[in-house]
């Protein structure tokens, strides 16, 4: 969580990417593998438009903690968006059964909310002890859009 809550949405508006996932759902409708594409290339430009943002801020600020948080923010935010597209457009659970559930947690840096610009980031997928297809299918849907 950012120090300062209201500096959140300048480095990255998670509407807005939202709503330009939506959109190309429908551009690209019965076309799953551009779509994939187009995703990929639409969250790699939020990422880098916010990253620039954040450096900028950092030169103007010289608050190099603040712009470790403002990283973390974008990046749970990616995530967050990711896991709700996929589990909206491509890999629906429409009756979720116990092992249909999963948590994404971060560790390192990026779970202590203190990721360094250009750093890796470290996650942990904990799923269910019976799991079903989806949670793996999932898990490897938010790894190759990262």
């Amino acid at each position: 969580m950012l120090s300062d809550p209201s500096k959140q949405g300048e480095v990255f508006n998670a509407a807005d990417v939202s709503a330009a996932l939506d959109q190309l759902v429908v551009e690209y409708a019965g076309r799953e593998s551009e779509l994939r594409s187009a995703v990929a290339k639409r969250l790699k430009l939020a990422l880098n438009e916010g990253r620039a943002v954040a450096e900028q801020l950092l030169l103007k600020e010289r608050h190099g903690r603040l712009c470790a948080e403002r990283l973390c923010f974008m990046q749970d935010e990616i995530i967050r968006i990711l896991f709700d597209f996929i589990g909206k457009h491509l890999y629906q659970s429409r009756n979720p059964s116990e092992a249909e559930r999963m948590a994404i947690v971060a560790t390192g840096g990026y779970g202590r909310g203190l990721m360094a610009p250009a750093s890796a980031i470290d996650l942990l997928f904990p799923l269910p002890y019976k799991q079903t297809a989806w949670g793996g299918v999932v898990a490897e849907t938010i790894l190759f859009f990262l």
